[in-house]
């Protein structure tokens, strides 16, 4: 219906944004020429910020003083833009439109109404947090550079807000966050990333701090040959910090001196250096035969390191321990 007289237009443009949880988490509006006598445009939002992915539904309409608008010129459109790319399109239709777009990467996208001879635009966002990878492990006690947690580049959509991390010693704000793994406490942390404008909208990684621990020391000996072997020395595999951690340790040894590692104190099977065990596995006993004389004191070391750490001192070890074999001679008549 045309309406005769002075022509007083209301344009009324509703703009509704629901993420896929429906759940509201921010809401806005915006009356555009609010104090004109003839026209006036209205908007409204909500939310402003939803978390990846997103689906959006967007709703204009026209009227004019609460009647049917002039369908000559009142055409009522609506244009969608994830980063200045369009995702979605009404075309020209009287009194109102209607568009849904599901499954919005993470962008910024901006929301275009026009329609009885004025527009608005309104940008509404799609956060993501994306951490780097879900799962690290480092080396306590001789770890002494600095590390960083990172936020994925290419999946994370932050703007306009940063991230926060936490907790302590993880906390602070930004793309990256530093640590030294030496002082930081051994233990497991659940480490989060948050949209500081949307709290809901975060990531987690699990950051291991582990202690690897081994008991090798004193002497082992070695016979003559002439009246058996020697009684083997004990070495123990404890248990890493945290007790939780899922990795595993691997054991070497090395030296002047001539050894074996056997399971048992007497018999047993072999065991080769490099040899792994799980952390759920430990404690573990292992048992040291001689076969050749040390050439110094304490030149049989043993390293343990952890599996799945990068340990910057595993050619030394993680830890270690060391043993000094020494000859025993024996004869028929018994020590000499």
């Amino acid at each position: 219906m045309r309406v005769t007289g002075r022509r007083s237009r209301m344009l009324a443009a509703i703009l509704v944004v629901l993420s896929l949880s429906g759940s509201p988490l921010f809401a806005g509006n915006t009356n555009v020429n609010a104090n004109a006598d003839d026209f006036a445009l209205y908007c409204s939002w909500d939310p402003e910020f939803c978390c990846n992915p997103g689906t959006f539904d967007f709703y204009a309409s026209v009227s004019c003083q609460g009647k049917t608008p002039d369908p000559e010129v009142d055409d009522v459109e609506i244009l969608a833009y994830c980063n200045g790319h369009l995702i979605g399109a009404t075309p020209k239709t009287k009194q109102f439109a209607h568009l849904m777009k599901g499954n919005v990467p993470p962008c910024r996208v901006d929301a275009v109404f026009s329609g009885g001879g004025d527009g608005h635009s309104q940008p509404v966002y799609v956060m993501a947090v994306v951490i780097d990878g879900d799962k690290f492990h480092y080396c306590h006690k001789h770890d002494t550079s600095s590390k960083q947690l990172n936020l994925n580049e290419t999946g994370s959509q932050l703007d306009p807000g940063v991230a926060l991390w936490s907790p302590s010693p993880f906390a602070g704000s930004g793309d990256s966050i530093p640590f030294t793994p030496s002082v930081v406490e051994v233990g497991t942390y659940s480490v989060k990333a948050a949209s500081s404008v949307l709290a809901t909208c975060y990531d987690t990684c699990e950051v291991n701090i582990v202690e690897v621990d081994v008991n090798a020391e004193g002497c082992v000996c070695v016979t003559n040959g002439t009246a058996g072997a020697a009684s083997r020395k004990q070495l123990t595999i404890n248990k890493c910090v945290p007790a939780s951690w899922d990795g595993h340790v691997q054991l070497f040894w090395t030296g002047g001196g001539g050894v074996k590692v056997y399971t048992d104190a007497s018999g047993g099977a072999e065991v080769a250096s490099g040899m792994s065990f799980a952390n759920e596995s430990l404690p573990t006993n292992l048992w040291v035969e001689g076969t050749v004389p040390s050439a110094a004191v304490g030149d049989v070391v043993f390293r343990l390191n952890p599996v799945e750490a990068v340990c910057p001192n595993a050619a030394e070890g993680c830890d270690r321990g060391t043993m000094t074999v020494v000859r025993v001679d024996v004869d028929v008549d018994g020590l000499s």
